[in-house]
């Protein structure tokens, strides 16, 4: 006689909700091999528990402090390649859970980070211009707004604005004169009005020039350095 396999969903005895197998941890003494209750509810329940029982919490904590260091210590490397895995699998689980992580304790965060790149200076160093390399238009944001800051500018821009603004130029200089190919030349972002003449640091005050045309705007306004520029591209093709 055949037997019938099991089905792959079941009801939730919290939520009440069907779900995967795969949505519950395991249970050897159920028929299924599975908790009566979904991970997520189980999470839910155990979270209200440890706000409602802190003291209890820290007593099993170090009670089991002890038992947690020898058995990481004996399964180091099977700990490490299921986190990697997990991280793998799960990378925006493991983003947000870094930013929330970072943002309850920020300052330590901040001050383990100095301490690190002091005793690594060479490693830092690399690691920031691989980076940089990798992400010109975030590189470029961030220490825009970090010189907009400094200078108590107002505005601010993202990533993917100034991503957008290149795209909008076609990926040519903004100087009318120019017209480089910033795939090609090396671009820098610009500031049309600049910051210490009281400029934004909105992306609406934002250009894309070639590292050679931001050199000589420097800090001009718009329509001094366009003048200028017209008479040197006059001078230009008069020679």
């Amino acid at each position: 006689m055949a037997v019938e396999p099991l089905p792959s969903v079941k009801a939730c005895r919290k939520c009440g909700q069907m779900k995967s197998l795969d949505s519950f941890n395991a249970r050897q003494a159920s028929k299924d091999g599975k908790q009566k209750a979904c991970r997520s509810c189980q999470y839910d329940a155990t979270k209200k528990w440890r706000n409602a029982n802190p003291e209890k919490v820290a007593q099993y904590n170090e009670q089991f402090r002890p038992y947690a260091a020898r058995y990481h210590r004996a399964n180091a490397q099977r700990i490490s390649a299921r986190k990697a895995a997990y991280y793998k699998q799960n990378p925006e689980k493991q983003t947000e859970r870094s930013r929330c992580h970072r943002a309850k304790a920020l300052e330590k965060h901040r001050e383990r980070s100095r301490l690190w790149q002091t005793e690594n200076q060479d490693r830092s160093r690399a690691n920031l211009n691989a980076w940089r390399a990798a992400n010109p238009e975030a590189a470029s944001a961030q220490v825009n707004n970090r010189r907009a800051r400094k200078a108590s500018a107002a505005g601010t821009h993202t990533k993917d604005e100034i991503r957008a603004l290149l795209e909008a130029q076609r990926f040519l200089c903004a100087n009318p004169y120019c017209g480089a190919d910033l795939r090609i030349a090396k671009k820098t972002l610009d500031h049309k009005r600049a910051l210490a003449c009281g400029g934004s640091n909105g992306v609406e005050n934002l250009q894309w020039l070639c590292k050679s045309c931001n050199s000589r705007k420097n800090v001009l306004s718009m329509d001094v350095w366009l003048e200028r520029e017209s008479l040197r591209a006059h001078a230009r093709r008069a020679a």
